[in-house]
């Protein structure tokens, strides 16, 4: 029965990529995660280091950095999809799963909302009103 519902979220999250078109969404059990495509934000480009730590903001997926408590939404790399919702955990274009409390890194930018071409809402802003965007083909490190 769990393959069969591992099976059945893997198709879930499999049509809504490409249920999506550019809007570069996937959705999965209430939350939404942004995905890098190369329309969006094309190889080689920004070279900031993204780090931070996977949580949650309801059901906005951030990156949370250091001792501050400081977050800001993400835009992770062509890829990557929801490997779980309960608890959450994403897959990484790598095969690796990266999950709640996990730190992260990886190369690219931040940006403001008007410079991405994605819909993130505004709950799920930080302080910073930035948005980390990595790179589409980076290479994330977990840990």
């Amino acid at each position: 029965m769990r393959r069969q519902i591992a099976l059945l979220a893997a198709f879930l999250v499999a049509l809504s990529l490409t249920s999506c078109g550019g809007q570069n969404e996937v959705e999965s059990g209430g939350y939404v995660i942004y995905v890098a495509s190369r329309d969006l934000f094309p190889p080689g480009g920004q070279d900031a280091l993204i780090q931070g730590v996977l949580a949650l903001r309801g059901e906005c997926v951030v990156l949370e950095s250091g001792e501050s408590g400081s977050w800001v939404p993400v835009v992770w790399p062509a890829g990557t999809s929801v490997a779980s919702t309960d608890p959450f955990a994403l897959r990484l274009p790598s095969g690796e799963e990266l999950a709640l409390g996990e730190s992260v890194s990886g190369g690219g930018g931040y940006d403001f909302p008007e410079d991405v071409a994605v819909d993130i809402p505004s709950e799920c802003m930080g302080e910073s009103r930035e948005i980390a965007v990595f790179k589409v083909d980076s290479k994330l490190i977990v840990g």
